[in-house]
């Protein structure tokens, strides 16, 4: 049986308890036996050991607050170092990340079908994720971090800097292909926060502690660039907006709630009048049913524009964190309306 702790700081922390993962053809096959066996599990009612391997797949540590606010804290202490790391350490994090998918993609498969996915949408999911990260797409994507335009004696340098806590919030029903782009987030060089939901944790629970956090590690991140929790959903997003150490939100799920989240306080608060030890810094959310115009791959940068030579140098910087509440939002147009 697969066992994955919470991951704090560079830590395995045990967390409040166990959600177990059973096969959804275990479902199929024996509906109410194999809930009930699973929600023994779950309640600590029953030995793990005595669970059939045949059904029961994995386990996953869940939080509570006090965990939570360990990963905000642990990121927000590591987002400002990683934040130093060069492009060619980060483009090398995500070649390596992109063999690894290669190398473990029928293993990654195999879990989402566990999960409930059919092998056919299970294998596109994998593929989209490997070619996501293939070479010819990450040259562009790294293009856009940092690019120059010479313009007789005058040299425009464009550059996308990092937010800093990015915390991500991926849905029930794609959890593990969609919190990957969570990875995209850290080469981009923000501290990342990934809540894997308590119904379908194990899919996301392998992609960051088997393959991104010993990534990190063997490249020298500092501890807490990945804080991978699990819990309740409304605590937990509740916890983010209101915390003065995250800058971004990456929110999949329902655009009523996604609204809500967009429209928080903390995106509104005027800074006049306030001290910054008393005032979370304005927030960036992005929801199902609103989008933020930034770049493509990198969702969670900000650009910046510099001039020279110094008598006509200028600086501008859109999006960040400590420049003030405005929001920057657009609306997404429907794709799929069939």
């Amino acid at each position: 049986m697969r066992s994955y702790p919470l991951y704090i700081d560079g830590e395995d922390r045990e967390g409040q308890g166990w959600n177990y993962t059973v096969k959804a053809s275990a479902l199929l096959a024996d509906p109410m036996g194999t809930f009930n066996m699973k929600r023994a599990l779950d309640l600590g009612q029953m030995d793990p050991s005595d669970a059939p391997a045949n059904v029961v797949v994995g386990r996953s540590a869940w939080g509570e607050r006090r965990e939570g606010a360990e990963a905000l804290e642990a990121a927000a202490r590591a987002s400002r170092e990683f934040a130093r790391t060069p492009l060619d350490v980060r483009r090398a994090m995500v070649a390596e990340y992109h063999d690894a998918i290669v190398e473990r993609a029928e293993e990654f498969v195999e879990i989402l079908v566990w999960e409930g996915h059919p092998r056919r949408l299970a294998q596109w999911e994998v593929r989209g994720m490997i070619e996501g990260t293939a070479p010819e797409t990450m040259d562009w994507n790294f293009a856009q971090l940092r690019s120059e335009v010479v313009q007789g004696e005058r040299r425009i340098v464009l550059t996308r800097k990092p937010d800093g806590v990015v915390c991500m919030n991926p849905p029930q029903n794609a959890a593990g292909s969609n919190s990957a782009l969570g990875f995209g987030a850290i080469v981009s060089g923000n501290a990342l926060v990934v809540k894997a939901p308590r119904s379908t944790p194990l899919s996301v629970m392998f992609l960051y502690r088997e393959i991104v956090a010993p990534l990190l590690e063997r490249h020298g991140a500092p501890p807490g660039t990945l804080n991978v929790i699990s819990g309740d959903t409304k605590q937990i997003l509740r916890q983010w907006i209101t915390s003065p150490l995250v800058d971004d939100v990456m929110f999949f799920g329902d655009s009523t709630v996604g609204l809500k989240i967009g429209s928080c306080r903390a995106t509104t608060r005027s800074s006049s009048g306030t001290t910054p030890t008393s005032r979370p810094r304005p927030r960036r959310c992005a929801s199902a049913s609103t989008a933020r115009a930034r770049s493509a791959w990198c969702p969670s940068t900000r650009s910046s524009t510099r001039m020279s030579p110094g008598s006509s140098s200028s600086a501008c910087s859109s999006g960040s964190p400590r420049s003030g509440p405005a929001i920057r939002r657009i609306r997404m147009w429907s794709s799929l309306r069939c």
